[in-house]
């Protein structure tokens, strides 16, 4: 059963970016799923109150529905299974909502991360090689798990809870740098995806929303978005995409 031919597999949609690095095309790829939709919507569950706040979580659904139709971006939202479009479920909701929302004729799988790190590490280490951005709440985790395997890697550390409320400033403080990047690589939740359109126009950068593979690296297994961590050995699969990266700088 072809679920949505607009949406890519994880496989595909790998295969799909890789192809495009391998020809040097730039790479804008953002990542919408419950959390956007929820906010869009504006549905107040527990998770989104606590991490953005009733104001602020307004604030960041303007944002969001601005950012989501610029077509310049490939955005990945979540892939369906038979199952998802029988019952009609969340997961078929929020699909729907994201490709309602926005204005482009194809769509990857917001996995394709996941994939590429549990498998071949095809693509993911060269988004880290070179001289490399990293947006993100976890700087403290995140540069001892890396910086002996990539001393071109540099970090612009966001705050975890309400990252909105610094919008205005982060914005600002990234628009006077990313000109020096090859790759900025987002990591800060669903403000990702306004800063990466935000800097399309300011640099030539490729712009990853990279999402939970941070927490990925850093090990840090006991946070919401690693649930996929449980069926891994996350050790492993650490090792195998530093020992790529480290063969690529």
């Amino acid at each position: 059963m072809i679920i949505n031919e607009k949406v890519l597999s994880r496989e595909e949609t790998l295969e799909y970016l890789y192809n495009k690095f391998q020809e040097k095309e730039r790479l804008i790829v953002s990542r919408y799923n419950d959390g956007e939709y929820f906010i869009m919507k504006q549905q107040e569950t527990k998770v989104i109150v606590k991490l953005f706040g009733e104001d602020c979580s307004k604030i960041l659904k303007d944002l969001l529905f601005k950012s989501i139709e610029d077509k310049r971006q490939f955005i990945c939202t979540n892939y369906l299974k038979p199952k998802n479009f029988s019952e009609n479920d969340i997961w078929y909701k929020v699909q729907r909502y994201i490709i309602d929302n926005s204005n482009n004729n194809l769509y990857g799988c917001s996995h394709w991360t996941v994939y590429d790190f549990c498998n071949e590490n095809k693509l993911l280490p060269q988004l880290f090689s070179g001289d490399t951005l990293i947006i993100s709440g976890l700087h403290e985790y995140f540069k001892p798990a890396i910086e002996n395997y990539n001393k071109k890697i540099y970090f612009y550390d966001t705050p975890i809870i309400s990252v909105e409320k610094s919008y205005k400033k982060i914005k600002e403080d990234l628009l006077k740098i990313c000109k020096n990047f090859e790759n900025i690589l987002i990591a800060c939740g669903s403000l990702s995806k306004v800063l990466l359109v935000d800097l399309i126009d300011e640099c030539n950068a490729n712009l990853i929303d990279i999402g939970s593979l941070i927490n990925a690296i850093c090990g840090k297994e006991n946070t919401w978005p690693m649930s996929w961590t449980g069926t891994v050995d996350l050790k492993i699969h650490k090792n195998n995409f530093l020992s790529k990266l480290k063969v690529l700088s």
